[in-house]
């Protein structure tokens, strides 16, 4: 996705709407959701019932051992799939590319006691530690649950969009989203003049009007949006509140 420096120097002036980044602060929702295919949620959950059934009964250290494995590739695999989801390798991050810390800074999890639980698996794996006790494994696997359940919602429906109302009521503005090889984000609606930048004004968003519009859509504002790393990440942790995910319970 070009950003929004590269779209200026790409494109004529009259191909740019500018819009007041405000825009982001208003009341917003979605009205529109597409369903998932059953395996991305469902493997995870298949998987953490192998554990389970390991820790059955009377389990001897290698049924230990292999349970907090699978409670890892369980782990591992829904981190997979919520990546693929969302094309989340796509978006901005400013610490390193650690999995676990990266959905913690769009709101999605908190990290620690599934880091307890990579930690005691690597010991195992590459150490040839014991495993923990039975009660110790069976509290893993508890939390484990719990991570796929609270999870499992956005793998259920992904939002198509998020509609941003104008305060007065008046106009509104829809950020239409698709995710193939990245966060493409096509914006459209109609609102106040106010809301419109001038060329050079700060903190913008740009939209690029050159995109082919659909004959069906009247709207007065109508294009592809570029952000930057900032308003891209902003965007998203939006998107991931609209779902009951906020980032700054993370703070």
């Amino acid at each position: 996705m070009a950003g929004a420096a590269g779209l200026a120097a790409s494109l004529g002036q009259k191909d740019i709407v500018r819009l007041s980044a405000e825009i982001l602060s208003w009341d917003f929702g979605h009205d529109e959701a597409s369903g998932l295919e059953f395996e991305l949620r469902y493997r995870a959950s298949e998987i953490w019932r192998h554990a389970r059934e390991r820790l059955s009964g009377e389990p001897s250290q290698f049924d230990k051992s292999d349970a907090m494995g699978a409670l890892k590739r369980a782990v591992n695999h829904r981190l997979k799939s919520l990546r693929l989801a969302y094309c989340f390798d796509h978006l901005p991050y400013p610490g390193s590319k650690r999995t676990l810390e990266k959905f913690q800074y769009y709101g999605i999890i908190r990290p620690a006691l599934i880091q307890e639980l990579l930690a005691i698996r690597n010991a195992i794996e590459h150490q040839d530690a014991l495993p923990p006790t039975l009660e110790s494994c069976s509290r893993h696997l508890d939390i484990v649950w719990y991570f796929l359940k609270s999870t499992d919602s956005l793998l259920y429906l992904r939002a198509d969009n998020l509609t941003f109302s104008e305060p007065s009521g008046e106009g509104e503005l829809r950020f239409d989203f698709s995710f193939g090889d990245s966060w493409r984000i096509v914006v459209w609606g109609n609102v106040d003049q106010k809301y419109f930048c001038a060329v050079g004004d700060q903190d913008c968003l740009l939209l690029d009007e050159t995109i082919d519009r659909p004959e069906y859509i009247k709207a007065e504002v109508y294009g592809l949006l570029c952000p930057t790393e900032e308003q891209l990440t902003e965007i998203a942790r939006l998107y991931f509140g609209d779902s009951g995910f906020w980032w700054d319970d993370h703070l």
